[in-house]
C-alpha cells in the first residue's frame, strides 16, 4: 500500500525499487566523478600565522563558538561534526571527536605540543552534487619533540594555520573573514614565547614580564 492508501501491484514496487536504485546509482556515480576530479570542496582560503600565541580553554570556546555561527549558513540540517587530533612531545597522540571532551582531555596532565582541530558539514544533494563547509585550524608551538635533534641556536617556530573549504566560494570568504581576527588576536606579543595551550593569560602574561625584566638585567649585569 502507497502513502495514499492505494493498494501497489508487484510491477508497481519493482519499478519504484529499481527507480530507487538508479537515483542511488546516479548520485554514487557523480560523486565519485567529483572525488576523482577533486572538485568536491573547489572553493578554498588559509593563511598560516607564524607568531607566539596564547590559547587558553575561553578563546577556544570563542573560536568553536564563531565556526558553528558560520557552519550554520551551509544548508544542511544537524550539527556539524567534529574531529581533533591532539600531538605530545613524546609523539603520541589523542584523537577526539567531541569538542568538550577535547577541551577536558587534551590539556589534562600534559600540555600539547600541537592541535588540529576540524569542523564541516557534508551532504549530497539529489543530483549529486556535494553542499559542503569545512573548518581546519592547526596549532602548533614552539615545543621541541622528544625525537628532535635541534642544532645550537636552533629553534622550533610557533604557527597557526587556518583553513576554510566549501563548495560555495561566498561561504568561504566569508568564513575565513569572520575567523581570522580571533587567530590574530591570540598573538602574544613581548620577548617570552610561551610553550603552552590551555594557560590562563594573566599568568603568561605576568611570566613574560618576568622573564623580560630578568633577561633586561641580565643584559646589564654582563654588560
Amino acid at each position: 500500500m502507497n502513502d495514499k492508501g492505494r493498494l501497489v501491484e508487484y510491477d508497481d514496487v519493482h519499478e519504484i525499487v529499481e527507480h530507487a536504485v538508479d537515483n542511488a546509482a546516479t548520485k554514487i556515480a557523480r560523486f565519485m566523478q567529483g572525488m576523482m576530479h577533486g572538485k568536491l570542496l573547489k572553493h578554498r582560503q588559509g593563511r598560516t600565522f607564524t607568531f607566539p600565541f596564547e590559547v587558553d580553554e575561553k578563546h577556544l570556546r570563542t573560536v568553536a563558538g564563531e565556526v558553528k555561527r558560520q557552519l550554520a549558513d551551509v544548508p544542511i540540517d544537524g550539527e556539524p561534526e567534529f574531529l581533533s587530533t591532539t600531538r605530545f612531545q613524546d609523539l603520541s597522540t589523542l584523537v577526539i571527536h567531541c569538542f568538550d571532551e577535547f577541551l577536558e582531555r587534551a590539556g589534562n596532565q600534559r600540555d600539547p605540543e600541537a592541535a588540529s582541530l576540524e569542523w564541516n558539514k557534508f551532504a549530497l544533494t539529489p543530483e549529486g552534487s556535494v553542499v559542503a563547509g569545512k573548518v581546519c585550524i592547526d596549532f602548533v608551538t614552539e615545543k621541541r619533540l622528544l625525537t628532535q635533534d635541534l642544532g645550537p641556536g636552533d629553534t622550533n617556530h610557533a604557527v597557526v594555520v587556518l583553513k576554510v573549504e566549501g563548495s560555495d566560494s561566498r561561504w568561504v570568504e566569508q568564513t575565513y573573514n569572520a575567523l581570522a581576527p580571533y587567530i590574530t588576536s591570540a598573538r602574544l606579543g613581548g620577548i617570552y614565547r610561551p610553550l603552552w595551550f590551555f594557560r590562563n593569560g594573566w599568568f603568561v602574561n605576568v611570566l613574560s614580564m618576568i622573564l623580560s625584566w630578568a633577561g633586561f638585567y641580565t643584559g646589564i649585569s654582563i654588560a
